[in-house]
């Protein structure tokens, strides 16, 4: 083997290896995702069975909810955020003279 070919080697190894990590990643907040819109549900739920009762019965549940509601969506941003970088950072490598070199950019970052 010459120097390129286990330049090359090692290239294909840290980029399989980024790539398993970036998906066990996905993956974790995917299923997290998934965890919080179904509690998201569970108490938008209640709420609108309670309201389906009555409209002054309804007002309680928000009032008692609204805490857990901040948490959630602040939850799901947090989420989309996560999604956001690492599915940014798995697209912005690029093999170039036998290395990985990053290519993403601040503005690639926002959320």
């Amino acid at each position: 083997m010459n120097g390129h070919q286990v330049a090359s080697t090692l290239d294909e190894r840290a980029s399989a290896n980024l790539a398993a990590q970036t998906d066990s990643s996905i993956r974790h907040l995917v299923l997290q995702a998934k965890e919080t819109l179904l509690e998201l549900q569970r108490v938008l739920g209640t709420i609108i069975n309670t309201s389906r009762r009555s409209r002054l019965l309804a007002v309680n549940p928000w009032r008692k909810e609204q805490g857990r509601l901040e948490q959630l969506q602040g939850d799901i941003k947090t989420i989309k955020c996560s999604l956001n970088i690492l599915l940014g950072a798995s697209h912005s490598y690029v093999h170039f003279d036998s290395a990985l070199k990053p290519r993403l950019t601040w503005t690639e970052l926002a959320c």
